[in-house]
């Protein structure tokens, strides 16, 4: 895992003036090592430089401070952190000996032993034992077609000075993070926003539709926009090159099919064949040159990883039970005394397998303490204080000098978690003409704990009703999320006054699947991909996220609905497939929330700080009703509907703004 960024400026070859400053701001995704790489076009010239982090061992080269001024067409930064080859052979940017082709790269490939192998088979040779060396070896054999080969989470921006040309990738699912900005040929990339906006050739302005959806309805929209004017993401499964005509091109190299029958054959080899991709993925994610951990949250998904990963550990790599709490440690977050509290279940998966244990136990104090550096981390504001717990886990992961976290993330949208996918189901289950199985769902599910049944036959009635009818209907949510919202009225002007709602995905899905298909690319999981991607890197860690195996994410959407939902039950095929590995009173649960924190509670006892927040200087000024500062300014603020995003906004315009 590491930061990356770059810049490329034709036409005034400017490049080598910011990169040195972007790459400071990203020196908590790679504290191990920096490096430079500087290119003119017309000379064919080119400099590689060094940074304050740069090892003694590689700080023969000038340093990129003395540079500033260099004339040059195209830099590349990289901030490293070492996990595969810890030597400096693993420096970066890297290049091919003949030094043609140049990289910054971040993320794993996981599969990149195999691939190694291949490519050696046609004669490339390796000087290192880092997955990037494997990757430049790739793109030599095949070109840009070597993307799809790849099995693993990644970005990257590779230089290729024989056709002086900039290529950048996005991982399959966007698990790790390409932002750019381009205008008037000039075209910059990092791994962060706060990377961009530190380039004084970049402006920092905030986005008002982007605002104004967030504020609204709490919504945020993962699309190619962003918080900031002029900064975009390049999404999942997308890829770009910028040629030396500075003509930019983006194309999408990935997508998947997804089931839409309802019932499917062989229901038990697919239990088996599931399992064993999840086996294997977790056992690729094993690799690694240094320590490794899991977030535990007592849940269905995390407490699945572990388990999976302790039997690899044992049976594989023949740890004995009695010490593997030396090579297995997972990090949790309790909250003693809460109703929501998971210790319970995190216990029982630690005695089972015999694994280190550490907690952590957030509180409302300590959030203000980090809330600043927690928005600045992030970007851009963020839901709910739910991703403050999280933050709190990869914190203790640093402090026990773990670097490489697993984590459940992605087995809800992948595998229909969500208790409201019941909504979708049953409306599947009559669009199939299955009134018993509609029937047979309701009394099936009349024991699950937290379950929201008038919520989700309205998602049933919603997406069975005509378009005319769902269209009048968001319009009336709209209408009165704004009436109720503490928003100036200055603030939207009337042809984007509805945007807010406009952005939220919104359409009926005739399957389970299809909603399940766009959780996974827009709605949901980008968004958390992007919350756990920063929280683990504000603490140089890199986190790992099984469920999101390109082969497991097709193999699960190849599956029927009732794979996912069957008599009350969600998940059915992680249950099915853990069956005598998970503990019953875990893989039988149905009572999980998520990752939950008493935000309301928490903001209660932190009204006099939120009192001081708006009392003096009030960046959102612009944003809010006048009664909504004052309120803002009283004993009562706790109680004004979505507080937190009006704190997170705040908060956020001083960091950037």
């Amino acid at each position: 895992m590491c930061g990356i960024a770059g810049i490329v400026d034709f036409k005034y070859q400017r490049a080598a003036q910011h990169i040195g400053k972007m790459a400071d701001t990203l020196s908590h995704r790679g504290p191990d090592d920096e490096g430079f790489s500087l290119f003119q076009i017309s000379t064919g010239e080119f400099r590689a430089a060094c940074g304050k982090d740069t090892p003694s061992e590689l700080a023969y080269m000038p340093a990129i401070s003395a540079l500033k001024d260099y004339p040059c067409d195209a830099a590349l930064a990289h901030r490293r952190l070492s996990i595969l080859d810890l030597s400096p052979a693993g420096h970066g940017p890297l290049t091919t000996t003949d030094e043609q082709i140049w990289i910054t790269y971040n993320g794993e490939v996981y599969n990149y032993i195999e691939l190694r192998v291949e490519l050696e088979k046609f004669g490339h040779t390796f000087q290192s034992g880092t997955d990037t060396e494997v990757i430049v070896a790739a793109y030599r054999q095949w070109g840009t077609d070597c993307i799809p080969r790849f099995n693993g989470m990644f970005s990257f921006g590779l230089w290729d000075r024989q056709q002086n040309r900039l290529f950048c990738v996005r991982d399959r699912f966007g698990i790790k993070p390409f932002y750019y900005f381009f205008r008037d040929g000039y075209f910059a990339f990092a791994s962060e926003i706060k990377a961009l906006v530190t380039n004084p050739e970049i402006p920092c302005c905030a986005k008002p539709e982007k605002i104004y959806n967030y504020l609204v309805n709490g919504a945020i929209v993962s699309d190619e926009d962003t918080f900031f004017e002029g900064i975009h993401q390049l999404p999942g499964s997308h890829a770009l090159t910028l040629n030396a005509e500075g003509e930019l091109t983006i194309w999408r190299y990935y997508d998947f099919e997804y089931q839409t029958h309802f019932t499917g054959n062989n229901y038990q080899e697919q239990v088996e064949a599931f399992r064993d991709l999840l086996t294997d993925s977790i056992r690729l994610r094993l690799r690694s040159d240094v320590a490794i951990g899991t977030s535990l949250s007592g849940g269905l998904d995390s407490s699945s990883v572990v388990m999976l990963a302790n039997k690899l550990l044992q049976e594989e790599q023949g740890i004995r039970r009695d010490v593997i709490g030396d090579q297995q440690r997972v990090f949790c977050a309790v909250y003693a005394g809460e109703k929501f509290d998971e210790k319970q279940y995190m216990d029982t998966v630690i005695a089972q397998t015999g694994a280190q244990s550490n907690f952590t136990r957030p509180d409302a104090q300590k959030l203000w303490e980090h809330l600043e550096r927690l928005i600045w981390h992030q970007d851009e504001p963020f839901s709910s204080t739910a991703i403050f717990a999280q933050y709190c886990v990869m914190e203790l992961t640093r402090q026990n000098g773990v670097t490489v976290l697993l984590d459940g993330q992605g087995g809800d949208e992948v595998l229909g978690g969500y208790h409201f996918y019941y909504g979708y189901y049953l409306a599947n289950a009559l669009r199939a003409g299955r009134p018993d199985r509609f029937v047979k769902e309701l009394r099936g599910a009349r024991d699950v704990a937290n379950a929201k049944w008038l919520p989700t036959l309205a998602i049933t009635g919603y997406n069975l009703a005509p378009a005319l009818l769902q269209n009048m209907g968001w319009k009336l949510a709209g209408a009165k999320m704004q009436s109720n919202k503490p928003i100036s009225p200055e603030f939207i002007a009337p042809d984007f006054r509805y945007n807010g709602v406009s952005q939220i995905k919104h359409n009926a899905y005739p399957t389970l699947a299809q909603k399940l298909y766009d959780d996974v690319w827009s709605t949901n999981l980008p968004a958390l991909l992007r919350y756990e991607d920063r929280n683990s890197m504000a603490f140089s860690i890199e986190a790992r996220v099984p469920f999101l195996d390109y082969r497991l994410v097709e193999f699960a959407f190849s599956t029927s609905a009732d794979a996912h939902i069957r008599n009350g039950w969600t998940k059915v095929l992680l249950r099915d497939a853990m069956k005598g590995i998970l503990p019953e009173k875990i893989r039988l649960r149905r009572d999980k929330e998520g990752y939950t924190t008493p935000q309301s509670r928490w903001l209660q006892e932190l009204t006099p700080q939120i009192n001081t927040l708006f009392s003096q200087d009030v960046r959102s000024k612009n944003y809010l009703s006048a009664e909504a500062i004052r309120k803002l300014q009283s004993p009562d603020a706790y109680q004004i509907s979505g507080l937190w995003r009006l704190v997170n906004l705040e908060v956020w315009l001083r960091a950037f703004h």
